[in-house]
């Protein structure tokens, strides 16, 4: 399983959060816009958007599974 866990301190104990595959990819594309050429940027948009986002978007990290990565590459 993948955690994130967050910097605030409940009781003593780190609170243990999920992240979304859709907040992971928000995220990395907003790095990626200023890395790469706008071409690029608009491929790795599109991908995003047309393939990963239906597939994957709603799921929690931790619910995606090995088996429903490689399904997707075969389809």
């Amino acid at each position: 399983m993948i955690f994130v866990c967050s910097q605030e301190e409940l009781g003593g104990k780190r609170k243990m959060q999920t992240i979304s595959f859709e907040n992971v990819a928000d995220q990395w594309l907003t790095l990626k816009k200023m890395q790469v050429k706008p071409s690029t940027f608009v491929k790795y948009q599109t991908i995003w958007e047309v393939r990963l986002k239906p597939s994957f978007g709603q799921y929690q990290l931790v619910e995606i599974s090995e088996e429903a990565v490689m399904t997707f590459f075969l389809d």
